[in-house]
C-alpha cells in the first residue's frame, strides 16, 4: 500500500499515473501532506491574504459582476449549468479542486491514498464550518455522495460509487463499483460540492432557496432574473476572502454588459460579445481577457422528432452549415469551427477527426434520399444574443436545402426546462467540461438512459454502440487505450450526427484596469474572492 502527497499533474496523464500507483509502480511511499499542497490559483490562503493586506491598503472590496444568465439552482446536485456553478463555486467546498489547465488539487481533502483500483481513503480538513456554524464532517460527505446517486445531474458519474464508509469524523473510505479513472476529477466538479446533511434534510425538496455551504462566501439574497448577492464568511477554513461582498447582476444583452463595465456600474463583465471586445481593448481604463477553453458550442437536433429521427436528415443539416461563416460573422473571427464533439483542451480531442465539409449539393442529395426533397418547417430554440444571431445565420443557411427555420428566443430557466421535456426540435447550447476528463463530455450527454429529466441528453439520441463505448471507456485504466476509445466514440457520433458541433470560442471577459486579484478562467469557473481595489 502506498501513501503519497498529491501534486498537480496534467489531466491527460493523471489516469496513467493512477494506474501505475494502483499496480505498485512509482516512487517510494511518502507520508501524505496535511495541507492542500495543490490548491488552485483562484484560492488564497490565510497567509497570502494577510500579506496582501499588509502590503497595500484595500479601499474597495465590494465587487459587482455583470453576467448573461441567471441561476437555475443553488443546490449543487440539482444543476449542471455554468450560471449556477458561478455562485456554487463561492458558497461551497468540493473534496478536490481543478484548475482551468486541468491540474488537480485538494479542497476539503487534506490527504488521500489510493488503496487499489476501486478503493480510496481520504482525510478531510478539521475545523471546517458550515455557514450556520455547524461542523462539516464525513457524515456530510457520505450524505452528499449518496445523494448524488439519486440526482439527474450527477447520477451518471455517481453511479460508479459503490459505498462510502465513515472511518471517523474526518476520514472516510470510498469504494467504487469498478475502476473509474475520472473519479478524482468528478469529486472536483461543482455539482459534487459538499452540502450540509442537516440543512438539506430539513428543507427537503425545497433545498437551495436558502443554501448553507462551507465556502468562502455565504448567501445573502437572490432576486430571480435580476441579481444575486453573497458576502464574506469570516470563519472560512482557509481564512477570509479579500472581497467582502459580491453582487452579480443578470444582464442578458452583451452590449449592456459592456456598457456597465465602461460606466463603472460593473467591475467585471463576463460573456462579452466578440463585437464589443475591441471597445474594451481600446479603452485604457479596462482590460480584456479571452482564451479558448474546454467548452464547445453546438446545435442539437431532437432525434425522436418527426424529421430528425432520420440520420440522413441530421447529416444533411451538418453538410448545410457553413461553420467558418458563423465564426467570421458571429465571433468576429475570435474562435474556430468545431470538428468534433469535445472541447479542444479535453484529453482525447482528435484534431484529425474528419468533419462534415460545407456541401449544399450533398445536403440536398441526402434530403431527397430521406423523402424531404421539398424541405420542411422546424423551430430552433435559443437563449441569449450570440445564440440568437447564430440561429439567424443558420436559418439562412438551412433555407438553401428547403428547411424553413422559425427562431424562438426564451429565458434561460425556461429554456433548460423545455430541453428536459423533449419538446424542442432544434436548439443551440454550449457544454463546458469542468472536470477536464473526457468522461464528463460523453457520459452525461449521450447515453440512452440520460435523456431529458434523467440527465443531459437533450437530443434524446439512443445508440447501443455509443452506450457500450461510453461504459467501456469509463472504467478503462489503460490511459492510451482509453483515449483511443474516446476518439472512436467521437467518430461514431460524427457519423450519427445528433449535433452540429459549431465552434470553439474564447468567452471574452472585461475588467476595470484598477481591479486587483481577478484571474481569468478559460472554463468559466470564476472565483471573485481575491478581487479588490487598493490605494
Amino acid at each position: 500500500m502506498k501513501r503519497k502527497t498529491f501534486k498537480p499533474v496534467l489531466a491527460a496523464t493523471l489516469a496513467a499515473t493512477m494506474m501505475l500507483t494502483a499496480c505498485g509502480g512509482g516512487a517510494a511511499a511518502t507520508t501524505a501532506a496535511t495541507t492542500a499542497a495543490a490548491t488552485t490559483a483562484q484560492e488564497t490562503t490565510t497567509a497570502e491574504a494577510t500579506t496582501v493586506a499588509e502590503e497595500a491598503k484595500i479601499i474597495k472590496d465590494e465587487i459587482v459582476v455583470a453576467y448573461n444568465s441567471d441561476v437555475v439552482s443553488m443546490d449543487p446536485q440539482n444543476q449542471s449549468d455554468v450560471a449556477s456553478g458561478l455562485i456554487i463555486r463561492h458558497l461551497y467546498n468540493r473534496l478536490m479542486s481543478i484548475s482551468d489547465d486541468g491540474e488537480l488539487g485538494m479542497d476539503l481533502v487534506e490527504s488521500y491514498e489510493m488503496v487499489d483500483d476501486t478503493t480510496y481513503h481520504f482525510k478531510i480538513k478539521e475545523g471546517v464550518k458550515f455557514h450556520d456554524g455547524s461542523d462539516l464532517t464525513t457524515s456530510d460527505v457520505k450524505f452528499t455522495l449518496e445523494r448524488a446517486k439519486t440526482m439527474s445531474s450527477t447520477i451518471s458519474s455517481a453511479s460508479h460509487i459503490d459505498e462510502v464508509i465513515i472511518d471517523n469524523d474526518h476520514e472516510f473510505t470510498l469504494k467504487l463499483t469498478a475502476p473509474y479513472p475520472a473519479i478524482l476529477y468528478v469529486l472536483g466538479n461543482m455539482n459534487f460540492s459538499i452540502v450540509s446533511e442537516d440543512a438539506v434534510t430539513a428543507a427537503g425538496d425545497s433545498y437551495g432557496g436558502q443554501p448553507i455551504g462551507s465556502g468562502p462566501f455565504k448567501f445573502v439574497e437572490w432576486v430571480p432574473l435580476d441579481h444575486w448577492t453573497i458576502e464574506r464568511f469570516d470563519e472560512y477554513v482557509d481564512g477570509p476572502a479579500l472581497a467582502s461582498k459580491i453582487t452579480c447582476n443578470i444582464v442578458p444583452e452583451a452590449g449592456n454588459r459592456c456598457i456597465a463595465l465602461e460606466t463603472g456600474e460593473a467591475d467585471i463583465a463576463l460573456r462579452l460579445s466578440e463585437i464589443d471586445v475591441p471597445n474594451v481593448e481600446n479603452n485604457p481604463d479596462l482590460i480584456a481577457h479571452a482564451e479558448v477553453g474546454a467548452s464547445i458550442e453546438f446545435m442539437g437536433m431532437n432525434c425522436e422528432s418527426e424529421y430528425f429521427d432520420d440520420v440522413r436528415v441530421r447529416q444533411a443539416v451538418n453538410y448545410a452549415i457553413n461553420k467558418q461563416e458563423i465564426v467570421d460573422t458571429i465571433l468576429e473571427g475570435r474562435g474556430e469551427p468545431a470538428n468534433t464533439y469535445v472541447g479542444k483542451t479535453i484529453p482525447s480531442y482528435n484534431p484529425d477527426q474528419e468533419d462534415y465539409p460545407f456541401d449544399i449539393e450533398k445536403a440536398k442529395e441526402l434530403m431527397k434520399e430521406a423523402g424531404h426533397e421539398d424541405g420542411f418547417d422546424v423551430t430552433i430554440t435559443v437563449n441569449g444574443d450570440v445564440r440568437t444571431r447564430t440561429a439567424t445565420l443558420i436559418q439562412a443557411q438551412l433555407a438553401e436545402i428547403g428547411i424553413n427555420v422559425d427562431i424562438e428566443a426564451i429565458e434561460w430557466g425556461t429554456y433548460l426546462d423545455q430541453l428536459k421535456t423533449g419538446e424542442l426540435e432544434m436548439y443551440i447550447l454550449g457544454w463546458s467540461n469542468s472536470i477536464i476528463d473526457p468522461d464528463r463530455s460523453f457520459s452525461t450527454l449521450f447515453p440512452s438512459d440520460q435523456c431529458g429529466y434523467d440527465g443531459n441528453n437533450y437530443t434524446f439520441f439512443k445508440n447501443a454502440e455509443v452506450d457500450k463505448l461510453i461504459a467501456e471507456a469509463a472504467v478503462n485504466t489503460d490511459h492510451e487505450a482509453r483515449m483511443k476509445q474516446y476518439q472512436k466514440l467521437q467518430a461514431v457520433l460524427m457519423e450519427q450526427a445528433p449535433w452540429v458541433p459549431l465552434f470553439y470560442q474564447q468567452q471574452p471577459a472585461g475588467t476595470n484596469a484598477k481591479l486587483k486579484g481577478f484571474e481569468y478562467d478559460k472554463n468559466a469557473n470564476f472565483y471573485f474572492g481575491n478581487c479588490r481595489y487598493e490605494e
